[in-house]
């Protein structure tokens, strides 16, 4: 792609991996762990379960991702205020943004990322239950701190402003991968931000609800924590929880993790908005993309799809990175299945990896995984505050116009998708498609 592409496109890129409130570690630790340690620490349930809603809180705001995109993206221009914003909620540090990544650095458990949990300690809100959740955003920061460790990756690095983009670390995974999210990839820095995250609980703990928590405590609790670090599945994260009296664990379906076999699937998941398709616009770019995602998402046979409305050569997975490649028609087949699994986790290796569709054939119940939808509005996220599932943006490709849509599947709410298509012999076509980890 030329140059115009990442002038046109970098607003789109940017609004949803620079200007926004990204996500680090998932609910496994923003919810399920933070509030077993406020119980430890000595919270009542009430209190320890405020704590985990504010600390999950930066990762489903107002602000995230989807609604940067239609407030932001459109206008094509990189915002330093949400990008700053990401960095005090996400990637703590003082380095200068805009700047270089390397200057930008994030050290865990330093003082940039301790800030808002220590203004909570000394300066607690007046209404108690306003201070318990706004020091759990506090703590979001300071895990945060420990998956990001490092200079943050640019993600689709071919198209977007790296001045003003965060994402995952190269040296953990980059930002295609969900390596950094997961404990099981780095359990010992999971122990030591559960042990940085327990000391600032047990310190307001002590100041504000004038408990009585002893710091030195979290050393009984390491040897169960390193337990938790190293689960590999959803049902072994479930299991620690129920063993350590956290009962409610339907936060583990928004997981990036693999569901281990016994772990209900997806499907019975029921969100609080569904997306709307009469939200979206009647235009003919607007409705290609509801007919393709429809199709892709309803129909069991999916050959139609790829013979229909993706274009018959020169598709290229990767758009947009340094791993952009062709793939041939049976290789876009794989891919369409595999973005449609209720098990995420299990499949997220062979899509994310270079030359990963060739793992397809070693997955388990690959049919079962992937069975259709029974409606679109199901299978995709809402984008806004309207609840419309696509955003559609038309860009300039060598004089002429290229059609993206990105959504975000309701069994992959972590990662973006991005369509792309352009008229062919008068028809429009799907000519590419990347995804990218939400960071």
């Amino acid at each position: 792609m030329k140059k115009i592409i990442a002038i046109s496109f970098a607003g789109v890129i940017c609004a949803l991996f620079g200007a926004r409130t990204a996500e680090a570690y998932e609910e496994d630790v923003h919810v399920g762990l933070t509030e077993w340690l406020a119980l430890k620490a000595g919270f009542t349930q009430r209190q320890a379960a405020l704590l985990a809603l504010g600390d999950v809180a930066y990762d489903h705001s107002p602000f995230s991702a989807p609604t940067l995109v239609i407030h932001y993206a459109c206008g094509g221009k990189s915002e330093p205020t949400a990008s700053k914003l990401v960095q005090k909620n996400h990637f703590p540090g003082d380095g200068p943004v805009p700047g270089p990544a390397k200057d930008r650095h994030v050290e865990p458990g330093s003082f940039e990322a301790r800030r808002q949990s220590l203004n909570q300690i000394e300066h607690p809100s007046a209404n108690i239950e306003t201070s318990i959740q706004e020091f759990g955003g506090g703590l979001h920061v300071l895990q945060d701190s420990w998956s990001h460790r490092g200079i943050p990756d640019s993600p689709l690095p071919l198209v977007c402003d790296r001045n003003f983009s965060w994402g995952h670390p190269a040296d953990r995974g980059g930002w295609k991968r969900h390596r950094a999210d997961l404990t099981k990839a780095f359990p010992k820095d999971a122990i030591a931000m559960a042990q940085a995250t327990f000391n600032q609980i047990c310190e307001y703990s002590n100041k504000v609800l004038k408990n009585s928590c002893q710091q030195n405590s979290f050393k009984l609790l390491a040897p169960e924590v390193q337990t938790f670090a190293t689960a590999e599945t959803k049902t072994q994260k479930r299991e620690w929880f129920l063993r350590h009296g956290i009962q409610g664990t339907d936060f583990l379906d928004d997981t990036s993790l693999a569901t281990g076999g016994r772990f209900q699937l997806f499907a019975s998941k029921k969100r609080p908005v569904r997306s709307n398709l009469k939200a979206m616009d009647k235009s003919e770019e607007a409705q290609f993309m509801v007919n393709f995602f429809s199709n892709w998402m309803r129909n069991a046979d999916l050959s139609g799809v790829v013979k229909e409305q993706i274009a018959p050569d020169g598709f290229r997975v990767g758009i947009g990175s340094e791993e952009s490649e062709n793939i041939k028609p049976d290789e876009i087949y794989t891919m369409l299945m595999l973005w449609r699994s209720r098990d995420h986790g299990a499949v997220a290796e062979a899509l994310h990896e270079s030359r990963g569709l060739a793992l397809a054939g070693k997955i388990d119940n690959l049919k079962e995984l992937t069975a259709p939808y029974e409606s679109v509005e199901d299978a995709l996220l809402p984008l806004g505050r309207d609840g419309q599932p696509i955003v559609v943006t038309t860009i300039e490709d060598r004089g002429e116009p290229l059609v993206v849509a990105v959504v975000r599947f309701s069994q992959a709410p972590h990662d973006s998708i991005f369509v792309f298509a352009r008229k062919l012999n008068g028809r429009l076509a799907v000519v590419g498609m990347t995804a990218a980890v939400e960071h």
